[in-house]
């Protein structure tokens, strides 16, 4: 008789805990460009953002204007690296602060 009430209890106080503390919602996005040093657009290069804490990487590839995007990315209080590869070489490495839907308004120049 006693598992019977804790089970059911156990379940209300997980679902109260989620209703008063809801997660945030994890639908911030970063976008911008890449360009080359004369400001040419660079299409096929690999556009990763990596988590601070845990070192996940997410791709983005660019496309034929140079843009990326990368979409529900969750709000961290530390900065993310962004990084760009040419192939294997990593050609460019920023940090970025995600906190709502950002672009990156002046295009990244490769060196």
């Amino acid at each position: 008789m006693r598992k019977a009430i804790v089970m059911p209890l156990a379940c209300f106080l997980v679902i109260l805990v989620a209703l008063i503390h809801p997660p945030k919602a994890s639908a911030e996005s970063l976008e911008g460009t890449i360009v080359s040093r004369s400001g040419v657009p660079v299409a096929g290069l690999t556009v990763q953002i990596v988590h601070p804490v845990f070192g996940r990487r997410v791709d983005a590839i660019t496309d034929s204007s140079g843009r990326f995007r990368f979409i529900q990315i969750p709000e961290t209080d530390q900065p993310y690296s962004l990084e760009v590869y040419w192939g294997s070489d990593l050609v460019y490495w920023q940090p970025a602060s995600i906190q709502g839907d950002a672009v990156i308004v002046q295009p990244i120049r490769l060196p």
